[in-house]
């Protein structure tokens, strides 16, 4: 089945389609109604290299912003260590439906970590901001003290931006539904086609039926008449006897007398006469019923090749 055919299917089968997209658009819009939209703040911390390990300086204490190359390894150290499963939960199981996650961020090549907290309410993202902010500070701390670093050369923490409000986020309420309305979309095509397709068989299944019983009767009726017509032709017209010899008309010689017209011999004569068929009441009843099948069968014809055309085709009438 090409698209033209299921397209044709679906227009046969508006009544299920309208319905579901209906249904679709209400689905939709209830799932918009009832799901709440997400609030969604962000934080932004820079990792700072610790005083030993910057360069000695005469003029007073170096500057640690120049020296910021060598910490994007420890950006990474530090945000996978944040995005572990235990810290994640600690920081959200106290708001539920609320999400957080850490990444570098993409806006700038340093050692900035980015952090986002999706929850269902404004103050519950600001609790999880506050929470992750510190969880940050004791994570890279307590990764550096396994390592014996002292601390004057350990990596410490600045928190560069925190969102005061938080945004909506309308992901989630969106995805929710689109999917709920193309699903029911989806369903009503789906069942609509197979309407179509279970109908569509059963009337090619009459449709053979009625043909192969109209074959059927076509041909006890050709036989009947066939039999029939051999009968009339044993009754009406004589074998004739190959034999039995044939007489033919003789004229007679004329004999002229005086005064007298010619004066004809009469002699017995025989005309061959060639046989004849008749035309019997019952021989145009047969005939008839012929004509009759040789219509019904072409009537089919144009029904099934109807059935297969196209829309245009339909439209101007053509088989």
């Amino acid at each position: 089945m090409n698209i033209a055919e299921t397209l044709r299917g679906l227009r046969r089968r508006w009544y299920i389609v309208l319905p579901g997209i209906i249904v679709a658009a209400g689905l939709a819009s209830w799932m918009w109604v009832s799901t709440p939209p997400m609030y969604e703040r962000t934080a932004t911390q820079l990792l700072l290299p610790g005083a030993a390990t910057l360069p000695e300086s005469t003029e007073g204490a170096p500057n640690p912003f120049l020296y910021l190359g060598g910490l994007t390894t420890a950006a990474d150290v530090t945000v996978g260590a944040l995005n572990a499963p235990q810290i994640v939960r600690e920081a959200t199981e106290a708001h539920a439906g609320s999400e957080v996650s850490v990444t570098r961020d993409p806006s700038t090549s340093g050692p900035v970590v980015l952090i986002t907290a999706t929850a269902p309410s404004d103050e519950a993202a600001a609790d999880i901001i506050d929470t992750m902010l510190q969880q940050t500070v004791d994570v890279l701390d307590a990764l550096q003290s396994e390592q014996e670093v002292t601390e004057d050369a350990k990596v410490t923490v600045s928190t560069l931006a925190v969102a005061d409000e938080s945004e909506l986020n309308y992901r989630d309420r969106a995805l929710y539904s689109v999917g709920a309305g193309a699903g029911a979309v989806l369903l009503a095509l789906l069942l609509a086609a197979a309407v179509d397709g279970l109908v569509r068989q059963r009337g090619r299944r009459r449709v053979r039926a009625a043909r192969k019983e109209r074959r059927a009767g076509g041909a006890a009726k050709r036989r009947d008449t066939a039999t029939a017509l051999a009968g009339a032709d044993e009754v009406d017209d004589p074998i004739e006897d190959v034999d039995k010899p044939r007489t033919e008309t003789v004229d007679a010689p004329r004999t002229e007398k005086a005064g007298v017209g010619p004066d004809p011999v009469a002699s017995p004569s025989a005309e061959k006469s060639a046989p004849k068929r008749s035309t019997t009441p019952g021989n145009r009843a047969a005939v008839a019923d012929l004509e009759v099948l040789a219509e019904v069968d072409v009537a089919l014809d144009r029904l099934l090749l109807a059935e297969r055309a196209p829309i245009g085709a339909r439209r101007q009438g053509n088989p």
